[in-house]
């Protein structure tokens, strides 16, 4: 509902004018201001709905009725449809699927592309389809091929003159903002860089047509709600509330996180749900006690370990042509009951080797099972050891 009259019009003096022009079938509380002079209000059929907005009464207030698209349409988009079908071409070959509503109206997304200092659109092969009715197909049939239809969500427009959001520059009636420094003043002009910038919109050290922005998120976020649950913008900014700009909101919101999870849209990455801060504050971090040693833990490093492992091998005795010195020195080394032990089991094994320079030996050994006279002497005294 929308009125032509100067001002804002009030909820409970258009009630009154429906009371006293005889209007029935209006669900109770259902009327609401959603903007300056704009008001919704919601009937108990739709046949109610469609004939109150050729009510005479309401040209002789100066009062206009619609029905808002939202509500009854919905809008998804495909891709994959050639570039040189106009939109006629693609209504008279697009077939729909059952239990689906008629297609309104197509149209085709174009990009941008620049040419020196020139730009022009050119054509895409993403169109975005109005389908009448709250149903969006799964997809649709273009000349035997089957194509998806997905969930359109309308873009998200920031004004580079007056740094708002949901319409362009060129259809601005707004002061001048700075998006670089926040002063009331053309941006074109400002001469600060990007790490002294102030946004104007949070408050932060960033741009305010920065995509990082806290109020770009949630105005995406609008956006998308807008397209889930088809509701108007008024409404779906409800779900997402303001980003807060003041110290004390700050602080207030700091000391909350102590008691519970905080919500906020910092994260430019996830832009369809809120993420949840830490509950852990600066004073905790810092001015935590240092934790006791855990029991029944290796140790670290040990200087006096260390020192041991690395001590002086200077008394180490000296070698003489790969022997030492004397008996004495072997015997600091290695004991001579460990000397014996390792000959007597040499001795007594059937691999050892008989060294080439034994005594010669008349004796045979087998080869191949049968007993040969041996070509070569070979020694067959075992090594003895004097007593001692």
């Amino acid at each position: 509902m929308e009125t032509n009259q100067t001002g804002s019009v009030h909820p409970i003096q258009f009630g009154f004018f429906l009371k006293k022009n005889y209007v029935k079938s209006i669900v109770e509380g259902s009327i609401k201001k959603i903007g300056r002079n704009m008001l919704s209000l919601q009937f108990e059929t739709f046949k109610d709905a469609n004939l109150f907005l050729n009510h005479k009464s309401l040209n002789t207030n100066k009062y206009k009725a619609f029905i808002p698209a939202f509500t009854i349409t919905r809008m998804g988009i495909v891709r994959g449809v050639p570039c040189e079908w106009d939109e006629k071409e693609i209504l008279e070959n697009i077939e729909l699927p059952q239990n689906c509503g008629s297609l309104l109206k197509v149209r085709r997304l174009n990009r941008k592309i620049f040419e020196g200092e020139n730009s022009k659109f050119i054509p895409t092969e993403t169109v975005v389809l109005t389908f009448d009715g709250k149903i969006l197909p799964p997809k649709v049939f273009i000349c035997y091929n089957s194509l998806p239809v997905d969930l359109y969500i309308y873009p998200t427009l920031q004004c580079f003159n007056c740094c708002r959001f949901g319409h362009t520059k060129m259809q601005c009636r707004g002061t001048p903002r700075c998006y670089k420094c926040g002063d009331n003043h053309s941006s074109i002009s400002c001469k600060t860089e990007r790490d002294d910038a102030v946004c104007i919109l949070c408050s932060g050290s960033h741009f305010a047509t920065d995509k990082k922005c806290p109020e770009y998120a949630r105005q995406k976020a609008i956006k998308e709600t807008m397209a889930k649950k088809s509701i108007s913008y008024s409404e779906a900014s409800k779900v997402h509330p303001p980003i807060s700009k003041s110290y004390a909101d700050v602080v207030a919101s700091a000391s909350s996180a102590h008691s519970g999870p905080n919500i906020s849209y910092s994260s430019p990455y996830n832009l369809t749900s809120p993420t949840k801060t830490s509950t852990q504050s600066f004073r905790k971090t810092v001015f935590m006690k240092p934790k006791a040693r855990p029991k029944n833990v290796s140790k670290g490093y040990d200087q006096k370990t260390h020192a041991e492992l690395i001590q002086d091998y200077s008394n180490i005795p000296s070698f003489s042509k790969g022997c030492l010195n004397n008996y004495n020195d072997l015997s600091e080394i290695i004991t001579k009951d460990l000397i014996i032990s390792i000959i007597q089991y040499l001795s007594q094994s059937d691999i050892i080797k008989i060294p080439s320079n034994d005594a010669p030996s008349t004796k045979s050994f087998l080869t191949n099972g049968q007993s040969r006279p041996s070509s070569k002497p070979v020694s067959g005294d075992s090594m003895e050891l004097p007593e001692h």
